[in-house]
């Protein structure tokens, strides 16, 4: 029996078609229109921007004396409230904690205290602990060595706190700042309101 065998152009067609198309396919697997419910921070607090993933408006970030300060609220997956601050510290300014608790509050007054733990960027992908009885020491950088925020880039030395909540999460909260220094002045900052929403993205599949 005579068997069709495919000749070279026709083998090098196939291949050439798979190289086109397979990169596609990828991409239309890995990225997908997504719907995430999260809590978006009162803009009159600061200014609002995007995290890194899942990307929608979670972060507010607030300046006072040359420090960029991010807080961000998300539910854990104990069903908590997980709040995050984040430091930007330029050279020759420091942050030294005097408050190391973070506290929210519900509409009904119910609240809540927990206690941060800090941490900072060592290299990409990795961090490592910080005790914050010590001031955290600002760094500013050339671009060429900008480093990766959770909601962007930054050419300052970053550090990042966070601090899990035993309650129950709710619509709408406040959040009340921990006090901290700049270079030895005193910041007091406004509480932040939170507000459960859902925001629809374009986004990696693994985000």
């Amino acid at each position: 029996m005579y068997t069709h065998k495919p000749g070279i152009m026709s083998v090098l067609r196939e291949y050439v078609t798979l190289a086109v198309v397979l990169p596609s396919l990828i991409l239309l697997t890995a990225c997908a229109p997504m719907t995430v419910n999260y809590y978006l921070p009162d803009a009159a607090s600061g200014e609002v921007v995007k995290a890194w993933c899942p990307p929608v408006h979670s972060f507010i970030l607030v300046e006072s004396h040359d420090v960029v300060v991010g807080f961000k609220v998300s539910s854990s997956i104990k069903n908590q409230i997980l709040v995050t601050i984040t430091f930007e510290i330029p050279e020759k300014h420091n942050v030294q904690m005097v408050d190391r608790f973070v506290e929210i509050h519900d509409l009904s007054g119910v609240g809540s205290k927990g206690k941060l733990s800090g941490r900072t960027w060592v290299s990409a992908g990795r961090t490592a602990e910080i005790p914050l009885d010590t001031p955290m020491l600002g760094k500013t950088r050339k671009r060429l060595f900008d480093q990766t925020t959770l909601y962007g880039k930054t050419e300052h030395a970053y550090f990042i706190l966070r601090a899990e909540m035993g309650v129950d999460p709710s619509q709408k909260f406040s959040l009340k700042p921990p006090v901290f220094l700049v270079s030895g002045v005193r910041v007091d900052l406004p509480v932040i309101i939170f507000i459960k929403t859902k925001e629809t993205f374009i986004g990696s599949i693994n985000c």
